[in-house]
């Protein structure tokens, strides 16, 4: 395994296939959920052992609102919007073909 480590030993990314550049050989034992568990900086490398950072604390997500409308709610109802015209749209697609062929083995 291949860990990416800042200045103060801090994981910021890993690789278990391939090679990454400036990355540090790890073969210690991987704790049990680090890579379900896993985002930068919430683990650091000491004593050639992978453990939770105990200052490592949850980023507070600031969701931006543009008029008292959440952002991330209006973005995920224009992309509900956007597949479903898109659905409708293949199935129009679908039916003028067939319509097409249709008409096609008519002449």
């Amino acid at each position: 395994m291949k860990l990416i480590l800042d200045d103060q030993n801090l994981i910021v990314g890993f690789s278990v296939v391939g090679n990454l550049e400036d990355a540090t050989d790890f073969n210690g034992a991987i704790p049990e959920g680090f890579f379900e568990a896993f985002v930068p900086n919430k683990f650091i490398l000491k004593d050639e052992m992978i453990i939770l950072n105990e200052q490592y604390h949850e980023p507070i997500l600031d969701i931006p609102s543009v008029d008292g409308v959440d952002v991330v709610k209006g973005i995920s109802d224009l992309t509900k919007q956007i597949a479903l015209r898109d659905l409708k749209q293949s199935q129009t697609d679908a039916m003028l073909l067939k319509q097409i062929a249709e008409l096609s083995k008519e002449n």
